[in-house]
């Protein structure tokens, strides 16, 4: 799907003689692809309004860093 445009597209094939489904052993198939739409994800910027965002205790970058940084330190000191 990479590189697709909002098309309509078919795509043949055949299963495996090895499939263990009997009806479908070694027969053709066609499928049907239809892209609906194409989204691309944008990384949120890393700052105190996102961090506020995120309705945590912290408000700030800086604060939210100490606050993980703990966590990971106590996570691993339960582990050992």
């Amino acid at each position: 799907m990479v590189g697709m445009k909002k098309v309509k597209k078919r795509y043949k094939c055949h299963f495996p003689k090895e499939l263990p489904l009997r009806k479908s052993k070694g027969k053709g198939v066609v499928f049907k692809i239809k892209l609906h739409d194409i989204k691309t994800k944008v990384p949120s910027e890393l700052n105190d309004k996102w961090v506020k965002s995120l309705k945590r205790e912290e408000k700030t970058v800086s604060s939210l860093k100490k606050a993980i940084e703990k966590d990971l330190l106590i996570k691993k000191e339960n582990k050992c």
